[in-house]
């Protein structure tokens, strides 16, 4: 999580396993439905949501075989997932799916892409 005046702000979630779209979207209902998350790093005190919080999930695609249409598949879940949140009154404002493995973040584009993507919502 990335935390601004006190609040969260950016949510981060990997998946290094299941790539199924019912668990990509239960893992993006969790904080579409929390207020608070409750972690030891700040003292196991309740930290809110801000009024717009961006949620991005990123998919371990190394175990994809080749011609699998698990990304195709993905991009579909965002485009359903960001139309929702569009039309609700949930925290979440922004919404991304990022495919890639270990060696694309630190040997690739793919966590400059990560980084873009949130210093463009953090303003």
């Amino acid at each position: 999580m990335i935390l601004k005046e006190n609040k969260i702000k950016v949510i981060v979630e990997i998946e290094e396993s299941d790539l199924a779209p019912l668990h990509i979207c239960g893992k993006f209902l969790a904080p579409l439905l929390c207020e608070t998350y409750i972690h030891s790093t700040k003292g196991n005190e309740k930290i809110g949501m801000d009024k717009a919080v961006m949620l991005i999930q990123i998919l371990n695609d190394a175990k994809l075989s080749e011609g699998t249409k698990k990304e195709e598949q993905g991009k579909k879940i965002e485009k359903a997932i960001i139309n929702f949140i569009a039309d609700q009154k949930f925290p979440i404002k922004k919404y991304n799916i990022i495919y890639g493995s270990e060696d694309s973040f630190t040997n690739g584009s793919t966590g400059n892409e990560l980084i873009r993507e949130i210093k463009d919502f953090l303003g």
